[in-house]
Formats: structure tokens, sequence, C-alpha cells
């Protein structure tokens, strides 16, 4: 059953920024063969603009470029990120009304760093074209070490899965089933 840590909107901010600071250019999450099998996934589509979600030092705009030849952007809450090539400093939980139905591609493995799961989905569905795809980077271990104000969300796939289709998604694929950072897997997720 999935957990979300308590705290105010104010104290996840900070929790968040704080967690990020420290991170910054020393641990990165996202592997570049991760990445790899994204683009094998979508070689044969029209992928004409990505938006990554929790991004950090940039670490998933580079790798995704390295694939894609598309605009690809990055969204990260920490104001070190501020001078990071293709980042906007932005609250991935919100709305941007400059990305709604802007991109072929939203992606995150960061969707543990939320306290709005639904609603975070929701956010990212509205910033997809119309046939667009989210793809949530998830692992099951992210369910095992507990909840913290760093790592705000514990849920299964299946949860995940969930919410997705509260919002009107379906899961199409699997990418790297299982194969991925922590046995992880990517989620790729479509509009009905």
């Amino acid at each position: 059953m999935s957990k979300i840590y308590n705290y105010t909107y104010d104290e996840y901010i900070k929790a968040q920024k704080d967690l990020t600071d420290f991170k910054y250019g020393r641990i990165v999450y996202v592997l570049k063969e991760t990445i790899g099998e994204i683009y094998k996934h979508f070689a044969k589509d029209n992928i004409l603009s990505i938006l990554c979600h929790g991004t950090r030092s940039g670490e998933e705009q580079a790798h995704f470029k390295s694939y894609f030849n598309c605009y690809v952007m990055g969204s990260e809450l920490s104001e070190k990120a501020k001078d990071t090539a293709d980042t906007t400093i932005w609250d991935f939980n919100k709305v941007n009304d400059e990305w709604i139905g802007k991109f072929d591609l939203v992606y995150s493995n960061a969707f543990d760093h939320c306290i709005t799961p639904s609603e975070t989905i929701s956010v990212w569905r509205d910033q997809l074209k119309s046939d667009g795809r989210l793809l949530i980077e998830w692992t099951d271990f992210q369910n095992g070490k507990g909840v913290t104000d760093g790592d705000p969300l514990n849920a299964t796939e299946e949860e995940v899965t969930a919410w997705a289709e509260e919002n009107g998604m379906f899961l199409e694929a699997e990418i790297m089933k299982k194969k991925c950072k922590h046995t992880g897997t990517v989620l790729v997720y479509r509009r009905k």
C-alpha cells in the first residue's frame, strides 16, 4: 500500500531543495543505457520534443540529446540548476501553462519525490501532445526503503499504473522490465 511522507508543502519544497543541493553534480540516478533503450523503443516515431522532470544537474537532457535529434527540456526545483543547460527551475507537481500539450515524451525517474501522485500524473499527462507518451522509470525498490522527507512516496508499480488509469491513461509498454537501476522498469503510458 502506498505511503506519503506527512509534511506541509513548504517543508516538502525545503526538503527537496536540500536533497538536490546535497546530490547536485555528485549523484546521478539516470543511466545512459536506459535512455538508449527508450530511444530504441521510439526510434521509428517522429519525436520532436521531450520534457524530463526532476533532472538535478541535467544528465537526463544530455542523454536524451545524445540519442534523439529533438528539443529536450528539463525541470528542476533547486536553484543550483539555474545555470544548467536546457533546465527550467520549476516544481514538477505544478502546472506550467507554457508546457501544456507541447511534448511527445514526458520522462521522469523522480516520481518518488512527489507528494500528490494522481495530481502530478495529471499535470504530466496534460504536458503531452494528444498522441504523446508519459514515461515513468519506477522500481519497487523505492517501496522497501520507507518514506523520508527526501523520498516522500512509496508505491508499487501497480499503484503507479492505477494513478495513471485514474487520469485516463493506460499502460502501453514496459521498457527494460526489471532491468533498469534497482531492477526498475520504464512504464510507458498513453491516453485512452
